[in-house]
């Protein structure tokens, strides 16, 4: 795919890199040697004490910017109870290895399908790595640990899978244990004969487990539970004294967790099923961070709570803290917007630090965030970025595009959003379409989002993905959406001087229109929820995709002209498989300064997947149904036809947030 693709972990990632690197500047050179990081062998001995040995295992692809934070905090908490552990790094090395050999950075978002995928795995990654892996197995067969733990990620899936093979071979009776996402929403994991799978927090259950390990050890066997509330502050420090800073990006940072879980329960995340919300107390963050400063000259933290401002009271306490002790270090964070962070607050995170917020904005339509369960609103969203833009906070934001219950008039509010806030935000990462976590709400309630499709397999769906009821929402709505997004991203750059940063930018977004701009763009305008964006309702909608682009450019900028085009073999090579279809269309529209405006728009649709090898896979619902077609639209009128009496914007899905009372916020801007 023809883009950068970076996640919202590279874009803080470059984000921290580039913060210290000026806050490092050679200051009378005025500029900045960059210190790549450099990899040397850290072989710390293992610990001489009376209990058995633990060795812990971290396989790629994961985290190259610090030290692991996971195993950091469990090979804390083993020491602490007096056991013998040492950790194998393999990821960094790994790392290195690959970079030094081939001048290429797998670890890079847009490489996930090389770690993903098996065949991609065994073909292009172990050969290069599988020399390190083999000696890190003798090592340990040599040490003769007790317990061997692996930390599981579908990033390293397939490395876990050849490592724990090789190593269970030589050494058959040690104890094999397995931990991280994979143990619980995962299934491929649970092949491989491991003799226990954590589930949930393990700090409390690996502890029972080690001090109570039976001499015969079970095979695939469960420990722990998703409903566990342990008490962050009762747990000893993490112990990054297995790791050779120098070997990271950021050689003097580290991760810290004043919270776990989360307060939202949005609907398309599963983060609420893995922990329940509570949080560290200050006082004992800032133990920790005093501590990692003085053992390790740690100069940068990386919160990485969910989100750290889930307790609001303790995060403003711990900011007022870190004022008062002076800690001259730099943070970062993801948080929720919420309005009880004003201009003073968010002066304090910048005045102790916090040099970037990443929020999880997702939309920018009121009605779509009560269905994700957000329980935010956009006035929150908007003063937070405002504010924190304003005192030299960098706001990272995410978003979702193609939510199951977004129509045209709520894609027109993320649109305008975007356009308010377009030099407030940072950095944006718009991701590739809407779909449900498993065992998120969208994922077990799924018909409140009257959603259909892709749940079972043989069950009906669309080009194999889902869809809502009527056919309102298909892949091809959400793609469609997603390429005028990065269409209105561009626009605002070069015609309205937005200062966004599209993290997932495709470098080819010029040929996909062509815009003609005679007027001067306005600052702000409040969404209006009265515009009627359905203007057509046969096959299935489709023409009317286009219709919140046009609408948000008359808006903003008044007289205007814009063509779109939609070609399969062009869209497929930018955006791929998953998203690209057999969709071509040339949509041309142009509006005068009092609204009058032609359209035309020549599209056909055939209802078969570009890639030839998946037509069997899809011949289920072809044979159900098909949604080809074939279509002319010519239409002029007044863009003032468009507009009702009517509010345009449906009521949320879920009644427990109907009728809730909205706080009106009144910003004046300069429209001029």
């Amino acid at each position: 795919m023809n883009n950068t693709n970076k996640d919202r972990d590279q874009v803080i990632l470059e984000h921290i890199l580039e913060k210290d690197k000026i806050n490092h500047a050679n200051s009378h050179l005025g500029n900045f040697e960059e210190t790549k990081p450099k990899f040397e062998i850290f072989d710390r001995p293992w610990d001489e004490t009376d209990k058995y040995r633990v060795a812990m295992i971290m396989l790629p692809a994961w985290g190259i910017l610090f030290p692991p934070y996971n195993l950091a905090k469990l090979t804390g908490l083993i020491r602490h109870f007096g056991y013998s552990t040492k950790v194998y790094d393999l990821n960094i090395e790994s790392y290195h290895t690959i970079k030094d050999n081939t001048g290429e950075d797998y670890w890079r978002g847009e490489l996930y399908f090389l770690w993903a995928i098996k065949e991609n795995f065994i073909e292009k990654v172990l050969p290069q790595v599988k020399h390190l892996f083999d000696r890190a197995i003798d090592e340990i067969v040599k040490s003769n640990p007790k317990v061997i733990g692996f930390s599981v990620y579908n990033t390293n899936l397939f490395a876990v899978e050849y490592f724990f093979t090789q190593l269970k071979e030589k050494l058959p009776d040690a104890c094999y244990i397995a931990g991280g996402p994979e143990t619980l929403t995962g299934s491929y994991i649970f092949q491989l004969p491991f003799n226990y799978f954590f589930v949930g927090e393990t700090e409390g259950t690996l502890m029972a487990l080690l001090e109570d390990l039976p001499e015969i050890y079970p095979i695939k066997q469960k420990i722990g539970t998703t409903d566990s509330k342990l008490k962050l502050e009762e747990h000893p420090f993490p112990d990054y004294t297995d790791y050779n800073f120098s070997s990271y990006h950021h050689p003097d940072g580290v991760s810290i967790e004043t919270s776990r879980g989360c307060v939202a329960e949005c609907s398309f995340c599963a983060e609420t099923y893995f922990w329940k919300f509570r949080s560290n107390t200050p006082d004992r963050v800032i133990e920790e961070m005093e501590h990692q400063i003085k053992s390790h000259g740690v100069k940068r933290f990386w919160f990485v709570d969910s989100l750290a401002n889930g307790n609001i009271n303790n995060f403003k306490r711990l900011i007022d803290l870190m004022l008062e002790k002076n800690l001259n270090v730099k943070w970062n964070s993801y948080v929720r917007c919420d309005g009880r962070m004003d201009r003073d607050f968010i002066q304090k995170i910048r005045d102790s630090g916090g040099t970037c917020l990443s929020y999880g904005v997702e939309s920018g339509s009121q009605k779509v965030l009560l269905d994700m369960r957000k329980k935010i609103e956009v006035w929150e969203i908007e003063n937070n970025l405002k504010d924190g833009a304003e005192v030299g906070v960098f706001n990272h934001v995410n978003w979702i595009i193609g939510f199951p219950t977004e129509e045209p008039i709520d894609f027109l509010h993320s649109l305008q959003l975007l356009a308010n806030a377009r030099n407030h935000i940072g950095a944006i990462s718009p991701g590739f379409g809407a779909g449900p976590a498993k065992a998120s709400h969208m994922d077990t309630d799924w018909k409140i989002y009257n959603m259909v499709g892709d749940r079972y397999p043989g069950e009906q769906s669309f080009l194999g993905s889902w869809y809502t009821t009527e056919f309102k929402n298909t892949v091809l709505h959400r793609f469609m959406r997603i390429k005028l997004f990065h269409i209105w991203l561009d626009i605002l750059e070069k015609h309205a001087g937005s200062t966004i940063i599209n993290s997932q930018k495709y470098s080819n977004v010029n040929s996909f229109y062509n815009v003609s701009i005679n007027g001067k763009s306005k600052t702000y305008c409040n969404q209006d929820n009265f515009v009627n964006l359905n203007q057509f309702n046969n096959n299935m909608g489709i023409a009317n995709e286009y219709l919140a682009l046009a609408y948000a450019l008359y808006l903003y900028f008044g007289e205007v002209n814009i063509s779109v085009n939609y070609d399969p073999n062009a869209d497929l090579e930018t955006f791929g498989e998953w998203l690209a279809n057999d969709y071509n269309a040339s949509f041309n529209m142009s509006i005068d300064s009092n609204g009058n405006y032609d359209l035309s728009l020549i599209h056909r649709f055939n209802h078969c997947p570009l890639e030839g090898s998946n037509i069997k896979t899809y011949h289920h619902e072809l044979e159900q149904y098909d949604k080809s077609f074939s279509e002319n639209i010519i239409r002029s009128g007044n863009i003032s036809e468009w507009v009702s009496n009517q509010n345009q914007t449906k009521e949320t899905v879920h009644e427990k947030y109907r009728n809730k009372p909205k706080k009106v916020i009144e910003i004046t801007l300069d429209n001029s």
